[in-house]
């Protein structure tokens, strides 16, 4: 499960440090899991990318998101999400590779301090969140139509159109399909995932 690997409803929360918005976003270095192959993702036909899957997932599990540090539209994605999740911007977005930076010193310590209060929060309210039931619907539009086609030999997964491919599954298990997609791309396209 890439970046939520060993991720299970033991945990208590989930804390996202240097996250990004997703393709097609106005962000610091702006993309979903693989960059250009990639063009576009939807969970239940809303958009989504890194940060709203991590969300769904954990959610899923029964584990709160309770933090995540990043650019101002990392954390404004965070925030359609849910906006009760914390967020502490480290650099404001001028285009995917300009920002205006906070200084380093001063982002280090924003990060303590918003994790450490978001911890306190999470302790206070009891921690632990009822886990999100059900399945949802993962689509992906790759840049490559080989790609999608390829992927349709895997039981489940249909086509929207020539280079969209959808699958529907339990959210931790439709993670767990997506970086099998992951990897069949980058095989076929000769681009390793960012993550």
């Amino acid at each position: 499960m890439s970046m939520l690997e060993g991720l299970d409803a033991g945990f208590e929360a989930v804390l996202c440090i240097g996250f990004h918005t997703r393709s097609g976003a106005l962000g610091v270095l702006s993309h979903s899991f693989m960059g250009h192959e990639i063009e576009d993702m939807w969970l239940d036909d809303r958009p989504v990318g890194e940060i709203g899957m991590v969300y769904a997932t954990a959610a899923a599990l029964g584990v709160p998101v309770i933090l995540l540090s990043g650019d101002d539209a990392a954390c404004a994605e965070m925030a359609e999400w849910n906006a009760k999740v914390a967020t502490v911007p480290v650099k404001w977005a001028i285009d995917r590779f300009a920002a205006k930076l906070r200084p380093a010193v001063q982002a280090r310590e924003a990060i303590r301090t918003g994790a450490r209060d978001a911890v306190r929060r999470a302790k206070n309210k009891g921690g632990k969140v009822k886990p999100v039931p059900g399945t949802a619907t993962l689509a992906v539009r790759w840049q490559s139509a080989s790609v999608a086609s390829h992927l349709l030999g895997i039981p489940g997964v249909t086509a929207r159109d020539g280079r969209t491919i959808q699958t529907t599954a339990a959210m931790p298990d439709l993670f767990r399909q997506f970086a099998l997609f992951m990897r069949i791309a980058s095989t076929l396209t000769h681009q390793p995932p960012y993550c």
